[in-house]
This record gives C-alpha cells, structure tokens and sequence, in this order.
C-alpha cells in the first residue's frame, strides 16, 4: 500500500510524465512536419532550376531565330 507521501508525490510525477510524453509528441510532430517540408523545399528547387535552364534555352533560340530573320530580311532587301 501507498503511504501517504507517496500518494502525494504520485500526482507530480504523473503531470511530469504526461508533460514529456505531450512534448515528446509535439517533437515528433515537429519532425515530421520539417521532413516534408525539406522533400517540398528539394522539389521546388528543382522545378525551379529546369525553368531556369528553360529560360536560358529560349532565350538562346529567340536570338538565333531573330539573326535567322535580320539575314533574311537583308537578302530579300538586296533581291529587290
């Protein structure tokens, strides 16, 4: 049988427990919250760094394509 001092000193050991069990949770919570973010965060990063390359892409056939059309442009003004 529990005497009464160890009754009495049950009740803060069990808020204690309960506490890190509600912080331990709260932790694991937490963790998994930022592993999802960081897959999140890798994804877009990488979508971003293919539209990037993308951009440099058309940039590079928008300039060829208009030297294409100025060269043309020259040679029909000198066929007439």
């Amino acid at each position: 049988m529990l005497t009464n001092q160890e009754s009495t000193a049950e009740g803060p050991v069990f808020q204690i427990r309960s506490r890190l069990q509600q912080l331990q949770d709260a932790l694991d919570t937490t963790t998994l919250k930022i592993d999802e973010e960081s897959l999140a965060k890798s994804t877009y990063s990488h979508i971003l760094d293919r539209m990037k390359k993308d951009h440099i892409s058309t940039k590079i056939q928008s300039s060829e394509m208009e030297n294409s059309l100025k060269s043309k442009t020259q040679i029909l003004s000198l066929e007439q």
